[in-house]
């Protein structure tokens, strides 16, 4: 049960959290609750990887793994998932694909016109082929590896390489059961009056995560 009131370490006095009398108490004194919990309480001001102040919940008295820069929050999620265990990521798609088979039709409509929003809110287009979009990406490859034209087939080939064995099993697994879903065949090779062009396109992402 939350504790209604709260001695303050500014005045020695006993304030109401509850009908915001110590949020007044503190205001009068030109603090937040942060600013008092950290000047008074811990005497610590954590921050973020970039430098500034890790978000803060007053609530909980507690802190958010970065400071809620998008950029940021990216870093913290692509880290956290880079730790996770292959349980963890087993878990994680099952409860993803769930969730998608959970979705009626109205829901993906929704789903959809809210990505148009957001996306028309960032270019001012809903097409994903805009010339904006296409500038800023010239611009993001110029600036992390020096080239507008990289291409990350490379980096991705990499990646692949360096894969567990237990993660390469995995993945096969996968497309395996992929591919008797979708063809009736565990390899697309195998399915009858398969172009050529699509053997090719299975061929190379085979290629990419073969065991040696």
């Amino acid at each position: 049960m939350e504790t209604k009131y709260i001695k303050s370490k500014i005045d020695n006095n006993l304030y109401c959290k509850i009908n915001g009398q110590f949020t007044r108490h503190l205001k009068s004194n030109g603090l937040t609750y942060r600013d008092y919990y950290e000047i008074y309480v811990t005497g610590l001001t954590p921050l973020c990887g970039c430098g500034m102040k890790l978000s803060f919940y007053s609530t909980t008295e507690s802190y958010a793994s970065s400071c809620g820069d998008p950029i940021c929050v990216g870093k913290v999620v692509s880290s956290v998932r880079k730790n996770q265990t292959i349980e963890i990521k087993k878990q994680q798609s099952i409860n993803y694909k769930t969730a998608q088979a959970r979705k009626t039709v109205e829901d993906r409509k929704k789903e959809m016109e809210k990505k148009k929003e957001t996306y028309f809110k960032k270019y001012g287009t809903t097409f994903s082929n805009s010339n904006e979009q296409k500038n800023k990406s010239k611009t993001t490859k110029e600036q992390k590896y020096g080239n507008h034209l990289f291409n990350n087939s490379t980096v991705s080939q990499l990646k692949n390489k360096n894969k567990s064995v237990e993660e390469k099993n995995i993945i096969n697994a996968k497309r395996r059961s992929t591919n008797l879903k979708r063809y009736g065949v565990e390899n697309c090779f195998f399915k009858k009056n398969h172009s050529k062009s699509k053997q090719r396109e299975c061929f190379f992402k085979r290629v990419h995560f073969t065991i040696g």
